[in-house]
């Protein structure tokens, strides 16, 4: 009767040595676990009596814990696809401002080029040789 109730802590903890981790709480389960038959564990058996109301409440807490767990999953699903779009935002303003970067730029080029640029200026004396 003891490797039953060993069987079903493990499958609690989340440790089974024989079935698949994150199975279901099951009798047919435990029963696989604790190394027996699928179908050893029979309601009608008083032996059993104690062993089917525990795991019954752990299938139970199982329960409610899957069903927050996917509660939780689903959150953050929708708080990753919300982060998703603003990081396309910010790298779409991201985009713009280097481009407005670059324009800002090639301006101050431009105008640094002509301020350093000789200037026409008259000279004083004409071609001639006279002053004007």
């Amino acid at each position: 009767m003891n490797e039953y109730f060993l069987a079903l802590q493990r499958l609690i903890d989340g440790r089974p040595i024989r079935i698949g981790k994150g199975s279901e709480i099951t009798r047919k389960n435990v029963a696989l676990e604790a190394g027996k038959d699928a179908s050893a564990i029979k309601a009608g058996r008083a032996v059993f009596v104690n062993l089917i109301k525990d795991i019954e409440l752990a299938q139970s807490k199982q329960k409610a814990s899957n069903c927050a767990s996917s509660e939780r999953v689903k959150r953050l699903k929708e708080s990753l696809e919300r982060s998703k779009a603003q990081n396309a935002r910010l790298e779409a303003d991201l985009e713009r401002s280097r481009k407005q970067c670059l324009m800002l730029m090639q301006e101050l080029f431009l105008r640094k080029k002509e301020e350093h640029r000789p200037q026409s200026v008259k000279p004083d004396i004409s071609p001639s040789g006279r002053k004007s």
